[in-house]
């Protein structure tokens, strides 16, 4: 594995957690409404501090891919994998190899 793909895989594990974190956040924020008036407003503005959060965090991921992934050579090796045929080799292939 090359330092580029050793690279996009510890940012790809690293944005998966910092998600998946906000995640749980927001649904724990949403789970219950309070009884009275001033915790509803005080706990619409926590949900909305961290759906901005999220929404930051998603346009992040998203950035990462596009900057490290899709304009760059490894997808090309991860998007249009050799194909193999019959005899096991890589020329007129008709079937993915996965």
């Amino acid at each position: 594995m090359s330092r580029d793909e050793r690279v996009l895989l510890l940012l790809l594990g690293y944005v998966s957690n910092q998600l998946s974190m906000l995640q749980k956040l927001l649904t724990f924020a949403t789970n219950r409404t309070p009884a009275k008036e001033l915790e509803q407003h005080a706990s619409g503005a926590q949900t909305q501090m961290l759906v901005r959060l999220t929404v930051g965090a998603l346009n992040e991921a998203w950035e990462l891919v596009r900057t490290r992934f899709i304009e760059t050579t490894i997808a090309k090796d991860y998007l249009n994998p050799p194909r193999c045929g019959r005899a096991g080799n890589l020329r007129g292939a008709q079937t993915p190899v996965w």
